[in-house]
């Protein structure tokens, strides 16, 4: 499994966190324990189990416990660079791609690079988003990346 599908599959999981109010450990822990860790085929437009790699699995835990971990942080920073939105308002397959992206962009010590967490947050949400995803993710992450460089 390469780096962009665990990227995926932790988009996943953290698209589910809204869904599990309030978002406990133990709620946590249930997303992962039952992911089911399954992907489109492309040849046959089917689904299939795609059993991760150790280091797949290290990614996705600990990507998806980083973003668990900072939640509130995260959330804050997202807060501050929406015009004319509030957090409630954001299409959920959004919010799970910003999470995403500001914690690889800001919470792992530049293990992740800020274009590459940008380009793959903005891919994800070409696939999953509305036809204005990607530009509403690339304009927010655009602007967070920029104050970091000020």
């Amino acid at each position: 499994m390469n780096r962009r599908t665990a990227r995926l599959h932790a988009f996943c999981v953290v698209f589910q966190f809204p869904f599990h109010y309030p978002l406990t450990i133990d709620a946590y822990n249930g997303i992962l324990d039952n992911y089911p860790w399954i992907t489109a085929d492309n040849e046959s437009d089917d689904y299939v189990y795609d059993k991760p790699t150790e280091e797949a699995y290290a990614f996705v835990s600990g990507t998806t416990a980083g973003v668990f971990n900072n939640l509130a942080a995260i959330d804050s920073i997202a807060e501050k660079f929406l015009r004319d939105w509030q957090m409630d308002r954001i299409a959920r397959m959004d919010l799970a791609c910003l999470r995403l992206a500001i914690y690889e962009m800001l919470f792992t010590g530049g293990v992740v690079p800020v274009a590459a967490a940008i380009n793959e947050s903005v891919e994800l949400a070409k696939i999953f988003g509305t036809d204005d995803s990607a530009q509403f993710i690339n304009g927010v992450l655009g602007s967070i990346a920029r104050e970091q460089n000020d």
